[in-house]
């Protein structure tokens, strides 16, 4: 190296001296963390929330915290000088039937972004493990206290929403102040309540933000792991309730059997009358026709019967206007064939009256009444129109008419 070289580098080391110490002064604060910086030589704190750099100072101590936090308390197993151990983390609580239980779970909180809150964190704490271990911690394992004594642990597996609820509600709002009793070795918590407007509210203890401002964002609750004789009893428990599921799934498939069955035979029912429709149908079908076409032939007779009893009418009518015809034709014959026998006899009868001979006179009625006889004998008379009287007379009523008048001429004379 020449003298030029050294000459340079000797010029370069006071340069980058001060450069690192200026370096020195200043921090980083990345996104999602706080630094806290206690300054020298005061002691006075200051807190940097926002990300970038920032001025530190010569001498001054920095504390970093994450912004957003986890607190787990969970049994777990880890290997310890290549040997695996279980390391007991969980909360032990005592519910209020004697039962001992071991929550394990995770809690996310997050940290104030206020400078006075976050300063009382570090005075507290110093530090984050000794926050989340000591302040955290403590207040949490108050609370999994507290709200498992107000429930059994039957209760707690029953209720499981609630509890795990409740336990959030007390890390968010403070913890429910409770009067304890023990009544026949139970522990018996009754809450202590206030009127507020005629409104009973719970006494609330002051909540760890209202003091650091550390607001709690969700509560996981993995598992909680019971003592043997809660076990048995959850056991005993769990195979009653399982009896009685039984039970009650055994009743309600008897139930759903007897509506099954008796859907089937309001089914076979309905099928059976839906067969026997058609059958009843048919026949009353059958019936209808039937009686319909009896009902037709009977008018089909009654019918023919009018028409028969019509034609008869007819027919007897002009039978009768035929022998009315026929009587009337006899009649007016006769009365020709008589007046002609009577008109001859009539001059016979004056030529007796001329000649005034008895003998002839006599002789002359007898010629009359000979030629009306064979005159009127020939003549037929319906006896539809005339009838009959009897044996003694001739047969032929006109002729019998025309004796009984002559009989009452010859009286006469």
């Amino acid at each position: 190296m020449n003298i030029l070289q050294k000459l340079s580098f000797k010029k370069l080391i006071p340069v980058i001296l001060g450069i690192v110490i200026i370096y020195s002064l200043f921090g980083k604060n990345p996104m999602g963390y706080y630094h806290v910086v206690q300054k020298w030589p005061s002691g006075e704190l200051k807190i940097i929330t926002e990300p970038g750099l920032y001025w530190k100072g010569p001498l001054s101590d920095v504390t970093k915290f994450r912004a957003s936090g986890v607190v787990t308390f969970e049994d777990r197993i880890e290997n310890i000088r290549k040997e695996e151990k279980k390391v007991i983390d969980s909360i032990n609580v005592v519910f209020k039937d004697n039962g001992i239980g071991s929550i394990n779970g995770i809690i996310r909180y997050t940290l104030p972004s206020i400078p006075e809150k976050m300063k009382l964190i570090v005075r507290d704490a110093q530090n984050e493990d000794t926050l989340q271990q000591k302040i955290l911690r403590n207040y949490i394992n108050s609370v999994m206290t507290i709200v498992a004594a107000s429930y059994s642990s039957t209760d707690s597996i029953r209720e499981r929403g609630n509890f795990i609820r409740d336990i959030f509600d007390s890390l968010q709002n403070g913890m429910i102040a409770y009067e304890k009793k023990v009544v026949d070795g139970n522990i018996i918590l009754t809450p202590i309540t206030k009127s507020e407007n005629n409104i009973s509210m719970p006494v609330r203890m002051p909540p760890i933000s209202d003091k650091y401002g550390i607001n709690f964002n969700n509560f996981t609750l993995k598992k909680i792991e019971y003592d043997k004789q809660s076990q048995s009893k959850f056991d005993e428990q769990r195979m009653l309730e399982q009896q009685r599921n039984n039970a009650i799934i055994m009743a309600e498939k008897a139930k759903q059997d007897a509506i099954t069955a008796k859907a089937e035979e309001e089914k076979l029912y309905a099928e059976t009358k839906m067969r026997e429709e058609p059958l009843r149908l048919e026949a009353r079908i059958r019936a209808e026709k039937d009686a319909e076409l009896a009902r037709i032939e009977a008018e089909k007779e009654k019918s023919v019967a009018i028409i028969n009893a019509q034609k008869g009418k007819e027919a007897a009518q002009l039978l009768l206007e035929k022998a009315r015809f026929e009587k009337q034709s006899t009649i007016e014959d006769a009365e020709g064939k008589r007046i002609a026998a009577i008109k001859e006899a009539e001059g016979r009868q004056a030529l007796a009256k001329a000649d005034n001979s008895l003998e002839l006179r006599l002789q002359m009625k007898k010629d009359t009444l000979v030629g009306v006889a064979n005159a009127l004998k020939d003549i037929k008379v319906p006896s539809a129109i005339v009838g009959s009287s009897g044996s003694h007379t001739s047969g032929n009523p006109v002729l019998d008419i025309f004796m009984l008048n002559q009989l009452k001429e010859l009286t006469k004379e």
